[in-house]
């Protein structure tokens, strides 16, 4: 009885096999829809295609052919498909391991997509001039390379992308015509590149939990923005930030909780801007240049970041064409000067023992500070520790070797720094 037992298991396993397996390693490229039809006559039980599938050909009207893969080993890409209207035939995907790219295409939406949950390279959608929905990508949680959203002329959001945290490389969103919120985005948490531009109906960026951005942010030529509350838990970019060339954007209250700019800082071009409160935070150590330029209305510059760059031995600083008072670095220094801004930094309030921490922080109150509440914030600004002492040390034994966020509340005041655990 065993033995017909194993020779059951075996010959199942055998037909399992038989009916799912690899194949054309070097890819394939369909270019007719004969080709499509025909896929599963010349390569029978082909489920996983090993090589990159590429998709082009003006002819071509469904994918149904296609309802037997489950896997693409390298890149899919769909381009220049006029009269393909449904990804009906992908519907078994479920992971792609290179690229996805869908450009060019009558597509109205990806629901057929709603079993993927791996892309390993890019996911790309560009050009798509019927598309106005991403819903059916829900079950792709993180992207290694690229977000590239670009030129899909009736996409009115990005909903369908709740699910994804990370952005390894650049995160794009661009030449949007109908794009009037990044709704979809909310739960991404950190990013390489941030991107977004030239999006004329945007109001909303809806990057609620963004806190880290590895390199640079380009926010420009974003016609119906008119505030950056969306980017509040923003603690730290690692390259440049440029705000430029917006004609509603009136405050940058938002990026309040910026700390590490880690390069360049460019405004310039904002029509209806009057004011940089919002930048006060940032630690001006880091910076390497400042740009406040033709900003017509910008008449308030004086923020705590800025008074303490331009007083910087080489400071770079180019102001120009603003309103009056802040105009000039002249007119900023004096500025400045007027409103005595005494430099508010952590070190002046506060010393943390031992750093690096292992166990237990101590931290101590100088020049008369108090300490209301301490909060700790991880990299990717989700609160780790939110604690309202009864003394002044703090057990951080639970924290996992790494850099935090230090933030301590006296009275309205808050500051931060930099916590390293190890």
């Amino acid at each position: 009885m065993k033995k017909i037992t194993l020779l059951i298991t075996l010959f199942v396993g055998l037909q399992w096999a038989a009916f799912s397996q690899g194949c054309l390693p070097d890819g394939i490229i369909f270019t007719t829809q004969t080709e499509i039809d025909n896929f599963q006559t010349n390569h029978p039980n082909c489920s996983e295609i090993e090589g990159d599938v590429n998709i082009e050909g003006d002819n071509i009207v469904n994918l149904n052919g296609l309802a037997s893969l489950t896997a693409v080993g390298g890149s899919l890409a769909l381009s220049g498909t006029s009269s393909l209207v449904s990804l009906s035939g992908l519907n078994n995907i479920t992971s792609i391991n290179g690229n996805l790219q869908i450009a060019n295409t009558a597509l109205t939406g990806l629901s057929e997509l709603s079993q993927l949950n791996t892309v390993g390279g890019n996911l790309e959608i560009g050009d798509n001039s019927e598309i106005t929905s991403l819903i059916g990508l829900e079950g792709i949680s993180t992207l290694n390379e690229n977000l590239a959203v670009i030129g899909n002329t009736l996409l009115p959001n990005l909903e369908g992308l709740e699910q994804l945290t990370t952005v390894g490389n650049y995160l794009w969103v661009s030449g949007n015509g109908s794009l009037q919120s990044l709704s979809g985005l909310q739960s991404i948490t950190s990013a390489g590149y941030l991107y977004v531009f030239d999006n004329p109906n945007l109001s909303a960026i809806n990057l609620n939990a963004l806190a880290t951005v590895s390199l640079d942010v380009w926010l420009m030529q974003n016609d119906e923005l008119t505030n950056l509350n969306d980017l509040s838990n923003l603690l730290s970019i690692g390259g440049r930030l440029e705000i430029s060339n917006h004609n509603t954007l009136a405050n940058l209250t938002g990026l309040a909780s910026l700390i590490d700019l880690d390069g360049s800082l460019t405004i310039e071009g904002n029509m209806v801007l009057n004011s940089l409160s919002g930048l006060d935070n940032i630690t001006p150590y880091h910076l390497n240049r400042i740009t406040i330029a033709s900003n017509p209305v910008l008449s308030t510059c004086e923020v705590q970041s800025l008074c303490t760059y331009i007083g910087l031995p080489g400071a770079n600083v180019t102001i120009s064409n603003n309103a009056t008072g802040c105009n000039s670095k002249a007119e900023l220094e004096a500025a400045c000067q007027l409103a005595n801004l005494a430099e508010v930094r952590f070190s002046n309030y506060y010393s943390l023992y031992p750093i690096p921490v292992h166990n237990f922080l101590t931290i101590k109150p100088l020049n008369q500070a108090s300490i209301d509440q301490v909060i700790i914030y991880n990299q990717l600004g989700q609160k780790e520790i939110d604690y309202q002492p009864e003394n002044n040390e703090i057990d951080v034994s639970m924290l996992t070797p790494g850099l935090y966020v230090i933030e301590i509340q006296n009275g309205e005041v808050k500051l931060r720094d930099k916590l390293l655990v190890k």
